[in-house]
């Protein structure tokens, strides 16, 4: 619940594990967190509003097995360039981000905005999903390097962020990417052959859909 005229309203700096990094706001960068090493946590309804919001729940960060879901980046008027509703500038490795949204009010053609869900990163192992920017998906800006990046429906299990059996995500990962020993909710990394995609793994054996593919 914090705020912050520069960014890093929650977090700026350091090393966070295993924390909830919500509600919190600022003007400029990183309304969750900025320049920090984040493992484990939620970041989640984080808001900046401005004309150089950026990273609306991340900005310059590291982000180890995180749930980035439901923050906001707003900006209005003639003049403004902003990116990220939830994360910007930073590296991923085995996350999750959805449910990010990003509103843009132009006021005239000098204004920009991209990128609901990431902009500017690099991302491994990562679910990129379901974000929106003024209503239309917009996954992702200028992703500079990737393996293993989903862009598409990952088939979570109904109400939560999970991956279910049949899920594409499944054993679908890099394994040469997946850091760290447990997931978001501290299941082993790896519980099969390979790392699934998403902050999550999925603790039942991979199923073929009902539809074959």
């Amino acid at each position: 619940n914090g705020y912050a005229v520069g960014g890093g309203a929650g977090v700026c700096g350091g090393t966070v594990q295993d924390c909830r990094i919500v509600n919190n706001r600022t003007a400029a960068f990183g309304a969750g967190a900025k320049y920090a090493i984040v493992e484990r946590c939620l970041v989640a309804f984080n808001c900046i509003e401005g004309e150089t919001a950026t990273g609306g729940g991340a900005y310059e960060c590291t982000l180890y097995n995180c749930l980035v879901v439901s923050n906001e980046l707003v900006a209005a008027g003639e003049y403004f360039y902003v990116q990220g509703a939830g994360v910007a500038s930073s590296s991923l490795y085995g996350c999750t981000v959805c449910d990010n949204v990003l509103t843009a009010i132009f006021d005239g053609e000098n204004s920009e905005a991209h990128g609901a869900g990431i902009s500017n990163c690099e991302a491994y192992n990562t679910i990129v999903w379901h974000n929106m920017l003024n209503g239309v998906a917009d996954e992702e800006y200028a992703t500079w390097n990737f393996s293993c990046r989903w862009l598409s429906d990952p088939a979570f299990i109904p109400g939560t962020h999970r991956l279910s059996s049949t899920s594409p995500c499944v054993d679908a990962g890099d394994n040469a990417y997946a850091f760290g020993a447990y997931d978001f909710a501290g299941t082993n990394r790896v519980l099969w052959s390979r790392v699934d995609i998403g902050a999550y793994e999925c603790t039942e054996e991979k199923k073929e859909s009902s539809s074959g593919e």
